[in-house]
């Protein structure tokens, strides 16, 4: 059957089939799909696959399940740094990709992709802020400039049709519920950005800015939620869906930033409030009032776009009876 890693689904399906087949004697046929890049899988990518298989680890040593030890290798392989992180759309996502489809024909799966290969192209459409030609920067009131850093201290959600150059005044909003979001037309609000249950959600807040007519939305880390707790640097700003081929929704959509703690703390200079003290109640999920903040934000973007295919890796373990072999288990992972 090949690599233990694929053994563990085929047999999981299989399991499932069997069951199936005790409660309604329906042995079916097994997909397995991934997300992966295309390319024709080639007798180099093949012999790769294997001589991971086979290579020693540090760790054999240490882990005695033959199927864990196979598991581990092929984790180490696809999360190895000649995998450079599997980014969509790279070359390192094509090779993770081949190496992905030769686990699959060792495993004795049959191609499902197009053309007879194990490869379903998928068209996406990128939209990313680039770092050259982007800056953020805080202008007070009083006076003085704060430039705040691109992915060190803020980033933003890209999107297309995004304003290049944007500037308003900032307003502090604590959750950025429908009640606390009253006069913020023309103005940037500032939201607690919680991610903790009975609180607005991120989709919710954007919704609100909206409708009261804001320029931009800036959600705050919640350094108190340690289950996703924010981490810095961000490894770029950008947003992979898929290309319908349709012309973007009129009118520009809500620009979208995300601050770190320091940069808050930086922001309240002057206002006669503690940065700590906020950050504390809402991370305990206590009332947070509102007040305007005493500067601007000035804001430039760099935005690019581009149209590629990164296809699905696809693969077919036909089922046994000939009657109910149309019926299928899907057993599905991402590759990212």
């Amino acid at each position: 059957m090949g690599h233990p890693l694929f053994r563990v689904a085929v047999e999981s399906a299989r399991l499932a089939v069997n069951m199936r087949k005790l409660i309604a004697l329906l042995p079916l046929t097994l997909v397995v799909a991934l997300s992966a890049a295309t390319s024709v899988i080639s007798e180099g990518q093949q012999q790769l696959a294997a001589r991971h298989d086979h290579t020693g680890h540090p760790r054999d040593t240490e882990i005695h399940d033959a199927d864990t030890r196979a598991w581990w290798h092929t984790t180490e392989a696809l999360s190895g740094d000649d995998m450079e992180g599997r980014d969509t759309g790279s070359a390192a996502y094509q090779r993770a990709a081949e190496y992905v489809a030769g686990r699959f024909q060792r495993a004795g799966l049959a191609p499902a992709g197009e053309d007879h290969s194990y490869f379903q192209p998928v068209r996406v459409h990128e939209v990313a802020v680039g770092a050259a030609g982007t800056s953020f920067t805080l202008l007070r009131e009083k006076g003085g400039s704060l430039p705040i850093a691109f992915l060190e201290q803020i980033t933003v959600n890209p999107a297309a049709n995004l304003p290049v150059e944007t500037e308003a005044g900032l307003t502090f909003r604590g959750y950025c519920g429908k009640e606390a979001m009253q006069e913020i037309a023309g103005k940037i609000v500032v939201c607690f950005g919680t991610q903790r249950q009975g609180l607005p959600t991120g989709a919710e807040r954007v919704a609100n800015a909206r409708a009261g007519g804001a320029k931009g939305l800036i959600n705050v880390d919640d350094p108190y939620f340690t289950i996703e707790p924010p981490r810095w640097p961000a490894a770029y700003a950008r947003s992979v869906v898929l290309d319908s081929g349709a012309a973007p929704a009129a009118g520009a959509p809500l620009l979208v930033m995300r601050v770190s703690v320091e940069v808050f703390t930086r922001m309240l200079e002057g206002t006669g409030k503690d940065a700590a003290a906020v950050l504390a109640a809402g991370g305990h999920k206590q009332a947070l009032e509102s007040f305007d903040i005493p500067a601007r934000l000035a804001v430039k973007l760099h935005l690019t776009e581009r149209r590629y295919a990164s296809p699905n890796v696809l693969g077919v373990l036909p089922g046994s009876d000939p009657k109910l072999k149309d019926e299928y288990v899907v057993v599905a992972a991402h590759l990212v």
